[in-house]
C-alpha cells in the first residue's frame, strides 16, 4: 500500500514534467512563427517603401525624359532655323557664283563679237621684259593676258627652218610661235569665260600656222564661222560653244582652214602710220566700212619710224584716247573693237576701252 501511494505521487510529478516540456516547445513553436511574421512584415514594409520609391523615381524619370525632349526639340527647331538660313545664304552665294562674266562683264556676256570694244596690243610679241630691240610694249604675252589684254597683234615668220614671231628681222628679238600660242591656251584652260583674238601679219603658209595650232592646243578653241552666218554670235554663245579664239590674217590663200580668216573680208581699219596727234582719224587705210569689225590704229611713231614709250603716253592718255574712239563710232556707225596701242600699260587704255563698252 505504501509503495502504491509512493507511486502516485512520482507519476503525477513525471506527467507534470511532462507537460512543462510540451508547453516549452509549444511556446518555441509559436516565437518562430512570431519571428517570421515579423520578419514578412519587415519585408513587406521594405518592399511597399521600395515601391513608393520607385514609383517616385518613375514619375521623377518621365519628368526629366519629357523635359529632355522639349530641350532636343527646342534644339532641332533652332539647328533647322539656322540650316535653313545658312541654305538661303549659301543659296545667295550660289546666284553670285554663277552669275556669268564674259571678258570680266556680266554685261558684255550678251554682245555680238563686233559689238564689244577690246584692249589690243601692236607688234604684241615684241617687249622690254623679254629683251627686244626697239619693243612695242613694256611687257610680254603672258602678262599681257593676265593684265586685261584681249587682242593681239602678232607678225609671224620662218627663221631656222621654224614658225616665229619677229618684228621684220628676226635678229632683233623672236619668240617660238608655238610658245606663244600655247601660253595663250593656258589661260583659255584657266579662265573660261574670255575671248581672244589674235590678228597675225603672216608670212608662214596656213598648213604651216595650222601645225603650230595642234601642236600647241590652241585649235581646240577657235572659232569658224557658219557659211550662212549673217552675224557675229554674242560672248556668252562663243564660251558656251568652246569657240573662244578669233583669228584673222593677212595675207591669206584659198588653201587656208575655215577658222584662219582672211581679214580684209571681215575687218577694216584706219591708218596705221601717224607721226602726231593730230593725224589720227577716222579714215579707211585697208578693208572696208561694209564690214563688221574695226580696227583702230592708235599708235604713234617717232623719229625713224620707232615707236617710243613717251609718245605712246601721249597717245594713250585719257579723255584723249575715248574721245578719239567715240568720235569714230559716231562718225562711222561702227564700234571699233580693236583698240590698238603701243605700251599698253603706259597711259589709261583700260580705262577708255571700259568707257567705251560702258562697263565700269
Amino acid at each position: 500500500m505504501s509503495v502504491l501511494l509512493l507511486s502516485v505521487p512520482l507519476v503525477i510529478l513525471l506527467f507534470l514534467i511532462s507537460a512543462c516540456g510540451s508547453g516549452d516547445e509549444a511556446s518555441s513553436d509559436t516565437g518562430g512563427d512570431s519571428d517570421v511574421t515579423q520578419e514578412s512584415d519587415v519585408e513587406g514594409d521594405a518592399d511597399e517603401s521600395e515601391s513608393d520609391n520607385s514609383d517616385g523615381d518613375s514619375e521623377t524619370t518621365n519628368e526629366e525624359q519629357e523635359e529632355d525632349l522639349s530641350e532636343e526639340t527646342e534644339e532641332s527647331e533652332t539647328e533647322t532655323e539656322v540650316e535653313t538660313e545658312d541654305s538661303e545664304e549659301n543659296g545667295e552665294d550660289d546666284l553670285e557664283e554663277v552669275t556669268m562674266r564674259c571678258n570680266g562683264f556680266e554685261e558684255l556676256c550678251a554682245r555680238r563679237f563686233n559689238e564689244v570694244a577690246y584692249v589690243t596690243t601692236h607688234n604684241s610679241m615684241s617687249n622690254t621684259d623679254d629683251g627686244w630691240i626697239a619693243p612695242n610694249q613694256v611687257h610680254n604675252i603672258q602678262t599681257q593676258l593676265t593684265d586685261g589684254v584681249r587682242g593681239f597683234m602678232l607678225d609671224t615668220y620662218i627663221y631656222e627652218g621654224q614658225p616665229w614671231l619677229c618684228h621684220g628681222d628676226c635678229r632683233y628679238g623672236k619668240k617660238l610661235m608655238v610658245e606663244a600660242l600655247s601660253e595663250m591656251k593656258d589661260f583659255l584652260d584657266s579662265n573660261p569665260n574670255e575671248i581672244l583674238t589674235i590678228i597675225f601679219e603672216s608670212y608662214i603658209s596656213p598648213i604651216e600656222a595650222e601645225t603650230v595650232f595642234e601642236e600647241s592646243g590652241l585649235i581646240d578653241y577657235v572659232y569658224a564661222p557658219a557659211p550662212e552666218q549673217t552675224e557675229w554670235p554674242t560672248l556668252e554663245e562663243m564660251i558656251n560653244a568652246n569657240h573662244k579664239m578669233v583669228v584673222f590674217t593677212s595675207p591669206w590663200d584659198a588653201g587656208a582652214p575655215d577658222w584662219y580668216l582672211e581679214e580684209w573680208r571681215y575687218c577694216w581699219e584706219t591708218p596705221w602710220h601717224v607721226t602726231e596727234l593730230e593725224g589720227f582719224d577716222c579714215s579707211i587705210n585697208n578693208g572696208s566700212q561694209e564690214n563688221d569689225v574695226f580696227i583702230l590704229n592708235h599708235f604713234l611713231y617717232g623719229n625713224f619710224d620707232l615707236p617710243t614709250e613717251e609718245l605712246s603716253a601721249q597717245a594713250n592718255a585719257n579723255p584723249f584716247l575715248y574721245e578719239r574712239a567715240s568720235s569714230c563710232l559716231e562718225e562711222t556707225g561702227r564700234m571699233p573693237n580693236f583698240i590698238t596701242v603701243n605700251h599698253y600699260s603706259i597711259g589709261d587704255v583700260f580705262e577708255a576701252v571700259n568707257q567705251l563698252n560702258g562697263v565700269e
